[in-house]
This record gives structure tokens, C-alpha cells and sequence, in this order.
């Protein structure tokens, strides 16, 4: 308890509750992850590279890499073939040096690996094809600097055709480095060299990921991953994947979604494909699960993948498929309910052709301004969808204090009862004819997304946990996703490390409701939402207080029950500071603080 409410006890309100007999299970796919590549969630999160842009695919006004200085040299932006990822290349003369602009943290100790593709050009052939230039004309040679390491090499000559050498060495920075700049230099006297690609991460990695964040991330136990989203699902090119993460042609938004990439200048390296993703959901022990785009895709290529996914090794039983993604705000033609409903019949055909056991799941738009969409969608669907999918934020990010105090008031009466409007309009108008048998999935939840974790964001999640868990059997919620776990609500990296986020510490105390049934909360103090589920050798029970002022809870089960606080000084999205408080409660009363978590467990 808080020493606010310690200070404001005296001025609170009385809850009486009792826990009584079980109604309903608790599906376990509720605790599931959304795994989209977007943002800072990969690039500056999940992911253990340290170079942004490092295949130059994104450029700037001036024609320039974008987070890249140049000095003496030109891009290339009209020969992809050229390069061993298909992308954009840098061309040094000699003397002319590339930059990162982005200030690196190195860490004493730790030892990370390097890597540059890079070759020189010789275009002067004679009519045979071979060089006319002197056999002992220097060869190009660059040198690298990084975090106090300097290194020299010589590269090969491209002689009529692309030939590129790739420098591998280890940086082992005997200090700390806060802000290092990584370097490349075209120390030849003579000859220009072309750089294609360059890598600088941690030695130890799991399989391009830090450590630190996967570890996390299997701490929270995630019942499923969803990958790679979400909106990114419509601009990835699947066959890059069966090519090395160094190797892989980067993709972007195509200009269509600003949000999508703002923080690696619109494009993504494409590091993190389906075998890198279907290795971490094995590592952490979640179900994955994939969504294919409708809107730049082809259902043969969905059919392609759905094959592909099978052939690998981690890959031979995903049975879950989400088609398309928001087409009713960025599906271009198909923001025609009609038209996307044929399209995604075309889609599932393909790869229930693939592969005959396959679950397939549906859209529907969570807000009332797409009402006509949703009516189009699935009127005219001839597929028959095992889940609907349902996204469902239930805020929005904060600019002022007026905004942050407006949004608090107004998270705190959301699914009171028990009630989701738009679930309601969801399930008894558009999908009146099947609402017995359709299952929801609501497959991007949160407070919010693209914002670090709060303790205002920890309070509405909080919430929307228990929404669907005391009502996934009035709706047939049996699949939650939150969007999304890195960097935007659970796992928080930084350079330096990564550690759990508000909503990260509530989903690891949430976990205790998991496996259990539904109990029944008598309660008498609409301000007191409580959850409670039965289990084998214990009853578990998380409360969240909505109101401005502390609740007196009084009940007979907290006497003797170990007991877990989540507190804090104030309820705002801009703050994150949430302190972790384990006691036993003496007797049948506890006070929980304004916007304040608790969990009990009685044995």
C-alpha cells in the first residue's frame, strides 16, 4: 500500500466481496503475444544489431544513406544486383570514408562480432574480357574503427561480374564505450571500393536476438506469437527468407504507413524471418502462429509459405493462420468489405490446398465507423473462419496534462460489468447467424500502441485482463495478443539492458489466473473490479481499484492469503516507476490504493 493511501484510508469506500463457485474456464490462448516487426519493438529492442540502415536500402533528400555520413563517395541505387543483399551500395574513393551517425554502447568484456561486405571495381575489360588494367595496380583496402578496435583489410576486384569479400573480425573493447561511432575508410591510394553491407552485434546472441530480451520474454510466458504482425504482413517478401540474414534483400512501408518504420527511416533488414521467429517461439514455449498479407501478396505465395513454414524444422505443426490485417483501414482496394472478403476466400483455398489442417482466422473492424465493411465482409465470405480476429486499444497516447487526466477518468469506466460494446454490435449483428460457434480472438490489445510502458497503460491493461478473462465465455474469447511486448508495454531494451516494463510485471502476476476457473465475485463497490480463478492447490484473486480515492477491501478470503502490490505515486503515461510489494495479510481487510493492483493467493 501506497503511503497515499495510508494518508487517504480514512476518506475511502468500503468493498465487501466473496468469491464463490466457478463458471467458466480460463482459455490459456488469452496470454498470447503479438509479434509485429515495427517501430522499436525489433531494431533498438528484440534485435541484437547494432547498425541501423546497414544495407543502406533507405536514402535520403540528398541521395545519401539515411543514418549515414559519406565523405568522398557516391550511392549506388540503380544496380541491386550488384550488391549480395539486393539492395543499395556505397561507393568510396579512395581517401572517402562512411559514418554511422547513431553513437554505439560498447561494453568492457564483452565481445562482439563484425562483419562488411565489401569489394573493389575494375569496369575497364577488353574485348576478350579480361582486365586491361596493370595486374600490379594497388588493390582496394579499407580499415574499420570501432569502439577502440581498428582493423585493415584488403578487397577483392569485381572483374566483369559482382565479387564480394566479407571481412569478419572480433571488436573486444577493453573499456566501456557510451558513445563510440562506427567507421569505415577506403585507405587505398588508386581504387575505389564499394561497401554492400556491414554488421556489428554481440557474439552471443540467439540467433540474432539479445539475450537479455528473449529471457524475458520467456519469463512471461506467452501462450502463443503472432508474427510479423500486424500491417508489416502486407510488405514482406517471403522468398528473401530462404536467403542468410546478411543476404536478405530489406523491405519498407512503400510510403503507405508512417508509423510503421519511424525509428529505421521506413525500411526494415529483414533479419528476423520465419525461421529465426519459429526458434524463439520454441525457445520461450509459445505456439506460433503466422498472418499473411492481402493487400501486395498473391495467394500462391501464401501457399508457398504455408510449404515452407511445414519443411522447416520448428515449422511441421503451425497450424495458425491470420488473413490479412486491418484491410479496412490500409487495404487499398480492399477497403471494399466485397471485394476483400473474395480476396481472402482466394487466400485461404490457396493454402488450405497447401495444407488441409490449417486454421484460418478472419477479420472484423473493432470501431463503428466501419460498420458497412464488416456487413460487406462477411456477407459475402464463402470461407468458413475458425476465429474472427477483433483489435481492441482502449486509449490513446497522451500529449498534456489535461490529455493524461482526461484519458485516466476515461480508462477507469471502461468494460465495466463486464460489458465491450463493439463486442456486443460484433457478435449479435455481424456475426448473429454463427455467434454461437464463432470465436473471437483478440488479437491486438492494449492501452495504446508505439508508447513505453506506464503505470496509466499497467492500469488499463489491468482492466482489459480482466475483461477477458471474466468475459471470454459471454463473447467466445478464446485468443488475446498484446501489442506488443517489446519496447511498447512488457519488455523495455535499451543499449545497456533490458528489464520488465509496467505491464510486464502486471502479465507476470496475471499468469496466476492461468489454468484456472472462473470464479464468481459477489461484490457490493462498482469501484472494486476484481478477478478471481480455482485451481487444484490454491484460488488466486488480482483487484484493481478504478476510482480516485482507496477501497477498504473486506472479505474473508484475504485473511491469510499471500498478497502482491503493484503501487505507485501516480497513475499517468508518464510514468513508469511501479513499486513490487509481497506481504501476508493478517486479517480480512486490505486498503488498495487510487488505480492501484493487487493479487492474493490463498492455499
Amino acid at each position: 500500500m501506497s503511503k497515499k493511501a495510508e494518508n487517504m484510508a480514512e476518506k475511502g469506500v468500503t468493498a465487501h466481496f466473496t468469491v464463490g463457485k466457478p463458471v467458466g474456464s480460463v482459455p490459456d490462448g488469452l496470454f498470447g503475444m503479438n509479434m509485429e516487426i515495427t517501430r522499436k519493438t525489433f531494431f533498438g529492442g528484440l534485435s541484437a544489431q547494432l547498425l541501423n540502415n546497414r544495407k543502406f536500402y533507405a536514402t535520403g533528400a540528398d541521395g545519401m544513406p539515411c543514418g549515414w555520413k559519406v565523405v568522398k563517395g557516391r550511392v549506388v541505387t540503380d544496380n541491386p544486383e550488384a550488391s549480395n543483399c539486393r539492395s543499395n551500395y556505397v561507393v568510396l574513393e579512395p581517401g572517402g570514408e562512411l559514418i554511422c551517425e547513431q553513437e554505439l554502447f560498447l561494453k568492457a568484456g564483452k565481445r562482439y562480432v563484425l562483419t562488411v561486405c565489401a569489394g573493389s571495381e575494375i569496369n575497364e575489360l577488353n574485348e576478350a574480357g579480361f582486365d586491361i588494367h596493370d595486374p600490379k595496380t594497388e588493390p582496394g583496402c579499407i580499415s574499420v574503427t570501432v569502439g577502440g578496435s581498428h582493423f585493415r583489410r584488403i578487397v577483392p576486384f569485381r572483374t566483369g561480374r559482382p565479387l564480394r569479400d566479407r571481412l569478419y573480425r572480433f571488436v573486444n573493447p577493453s573499456k566501456t564505450y557510451e558513445n563510440t561511432r562506427f567507421r569505415i575508410r577506403n585507405v587505398s591510394d588508386k581504387m575505389p571500393v564499394s561497401v554492400f553491407m556491414v554488421s556489428l552485434m554481440p557474439q552471443k546472441n540467439f540467433n540474432g536476438l539479445r539475450w537479455d530480451a528473449v529471457k524475458l520474454l520467456k519469463r512471461l510466458r506467452p501462450s502463443h506469437l503472432r508474427y510479423p504482425g500486424g500491417c508489416c504482413a502486407d510488405h514482406i517478401e517471403w522468398d528473401e527468407f530462404t536467403n542468410l540474414p546478411d543476404d536478405r534483400k530489406p523491405f519498407s512501408d512503400n510510403g503507405t504507413k508512417w508509423f510503421l518504420f519511424p525509428d529505421t527511416y521506413g525500411q526494415d533488414c529483414s533479419d528476423f524471418g520465419p525461421e529465426e521467429f519459429l526458434k524463439l517461439a520454441k525457445y520461450v514455449g509459445a505456439e506460433p502462429e503466422f498472418t499473411v498479407g492481402i493487400v501486395e501478396g498473391k495467394p500462391e505465395k501464401a501457399a508457398d509459405l504455408v510449404r515452407r513454414v511445414k519443411s522447416l524444422p520448428c515449422g511441421r505443426h503451425v497450424r495458425r493462420w491470420y488473413i490479412g490485417n486491418e484491410p479496412y483501414y490500409f487495404g487499398g482496394e480492399y477497403t471494399d468489405g466485397k471485394k476483400a472478403a473474395e480476396m481472402c476466400d482466394r487466400y485461404v483455398e490457396a493454402m488450405r490446398a497447401a495444407d488441409p489442417d490449417i486454421k484460418v482466422i478472419g477479420g472484423i473492424c473493432a470501431d463503428f465507423h466501419h460498420d458497412e465493411w464488416d456487413e460487406a465482409f462477411i456477407k459475402n465470405s464463402k470461407t468458413v473462419y475458425d476465429e474472427f480476429s477483433f483489435h481492441n486499444y482502449c486509449g490513446a497516447a497522451t500529449d498534456t496534462e489535461e490529455q493524461d487526466i482526461s484519458q485516466k477518468e476515461a480508462v477507469s469506466r471502461i468494460f465495466m460489468n463486464g460489458v465491450n460494446s463493439r463486442l456486443d454490435c460484433a457478435k449479435y449483428v455481424f456475426l448473429k447467424d454463427v455467434r454461437n460457434t464463432a470465436e473471437i480472438n483478440v488479437d491486438e490489445w492494449n492501452l495504446t500502441w508505439g508508447q513505453y510502458g506506464s503505470t496509466l497503460m499497467m492500469f488499463a491493461d489491468a482492466l482489459m485482463m480482466h475483461f477477458l478473462i471474466k468475459s471470454s465465455g459471454t463473447y467466445t474469447i478464446t485468443n488475446a495478443r498484446f501489442f506488443h511486448p517489446v519496447n511498447e508495454g512488457m519488455i523495455r531494451v535499451t543499449p545497456k539492458k533490458a528489464y520488465l516494463d509496467t505491464v510486464g510485471i502486471l502479465f507476470e502476476n496475471m499468469n496466476l489466473h492461468r489454468g484456472g476457473l472462473v470464479a464468481n465475485v459477489d461484490c457490493d463497490c462498482e469501484n472494486a473490479d476484481i478477478c478471481a480463478t480455482v485451481h487444484l492447490d490454491y484460488t488466486a484473486l488480482s483487484a484493481v481499484n478504478r476510482g480516485g480515492e482507496p477501497v477498504r477491501l473486506v472479505s474473508d478470503f484475504l485473511e491469510g492469503a499471500e498478497i502482491t502490490r503493484l503501487t505507485f505515486e501516480k497513475c499517468s503515461a508518464d510514468d513508469d516507476k511501479v513499486t513490487v510489494v509481497c506481504e501476508k495479510a493478517e486479517n480480512g481487510e486490505l486498503i488498495l490504493g487510487p488505480c492501484e493492483i493487487l493479487f492474493a493467493v490463498k492455499r
